[in-house]
């Protein structure tokens, strides 16, 4: 009995020490303003879990352990990421129309 919840307890600590390479599937490695492309802004502060027109979907919520993603650029308000294999950042508008 012991034995099975220390191995339970050790797959639950090895998913939440995980989760942080949940929170954005790209890193962001930007360190400058300057270098944000249109439609995205610099944060020292990211959002935990940024606006995109696909869905993700988490396991543990992004935001429960992580209130901040690393520095670097995002989208500005009322845009997202495009897709998966396209990082640029749309009007959330039109996520539905691609």
């Amino acid at each position: 009995m012991f034995r099975i919840n220390l191995h339970l307890m050790f797959c639950i600590i090895l998913l939440f020490s995980s989760s942080s390479n949940l929170v954005k599937s790209n890193p962001v490695t930007t360190t400058s303003q300057q270098e944000c492309c249109g439609n995205e802004v610099y944060m020292e502060c990211g959002p935990c879990n940024e606006k995109r027109c696909y869905t993700i979907f988490y396991f543990v919520d992004p935001c429960r352990f992580n209130k901040c993603s690393p520095p670097g650029c995002y989208c500005k308000e009322g845009y997202g990421k495009k897709s998966v294999e396209d990082d640029t950042c749309v009007p959330l508008s039109t996520c539905l129309d691609e």
